[in-house]
């Protein structure tokens, strides 16, 4: 009997609102729904790499700083071989 009570009530229909009656096919095709996430993937890259695709700055990682600090060695070093590389 308490089974019958709680199936009873898990199909009671909730209120209709925007998430439950949301439909994207009524905003966008389904033939363009891939193009579609495509180009939303495509500007959150840009909006969130902004500074180094507009801002003219670049990505540098401790290698890159380490490689650029080899070249003022190899500069003043005047023979041998050193012993690391």
């Amino acid at each position: 009997m308490s089974k019958t009570k709680k199936l009873k009530k898990d199909k009671q229909k909730t209120q209709p609102n925007f998430i439950n009656s949301f439909n994207i096919e009524e905003f966008i095709p389904k033939k363009y729904h891939v193009l579609t996430v495509i180009l939303i993937i495509i500007i959150l890259f840009l909006i969130f790499f902004n500074p180094l695709y507009f801002g003219g700055k670049t990505f540098q990682t401790g290698d890159i700083i380490a490689s650029k600090s080899l070249h003022t060695y190899v500069e003043n070093h005047t023979g041998g071989f050193t012993l690391w590389n």
